[in-house]
């Protein structure tokens, strides 16, 4: 049971920060970002970072959905049915670490529930980070900035 949530766990971290740093990565390197009026690239900017978060989001809900009915190493409780928009709904509400309680984990879904917590603060911040430094680009009096 303990190698399985290892393998959750490893298969959210590393899927979640490889699409944000690809997400990340093409939109600084784009050409079109850099000739783009500011306002308009710095909404695609913007819609990109938001995109990436929800399919981080929904990475982590497939893997909740695996460790719950596929490996049975722990469940969620309370207003949960077991539908994919449930999975959803729990793994946002942890990722950006609102917390409701409406669903909880049981077992050892716990561990992937606050790895997924913690790795969503870290991606929030990671996020914050890079608009700053898109807007800087954008609104900066010297190009090279």
């Amino acid at each position: 049971m303990l190698l399985r949530q290892i393998i959750l766990i490893a298969l959210g971290v590393i899927s979640s920060v490889l699409i944000h740093f690809g997400v990340l990565r093409g939109v600084f390197a784009s050409r079109w970002m850099r000739g783009a009026p500011h306002r308009w690239a710095l909404l695609v900017f913007l819609f990109l970072l938001l995109f990436a978060h929800v399919l981080e989001i929904g990475v982590y809900a497939a893997l909740f959905a695996l460790g719950v009915e596929a490996w049975g190493i722990g469940g969620l409780s309370g207003t949960f049915t077991g539908s994919s928009s449930d999975y959803f709904y729990y793994s946002a509400v942890t990722y950006t670490t609102v917390g409701f309680g409406d669903i909880t984990p049981t077992d050892r879904m716990r561990t992937l529930t606050a790895f997924e917590a913690l790795n969503g603060v870290v991606l929030i911040g990671w996020s914050t980070s890079a608009s700053f430094l898109a807007m800087r680009r954008a609104f900066a009096v010297d190009p090279k900035v």
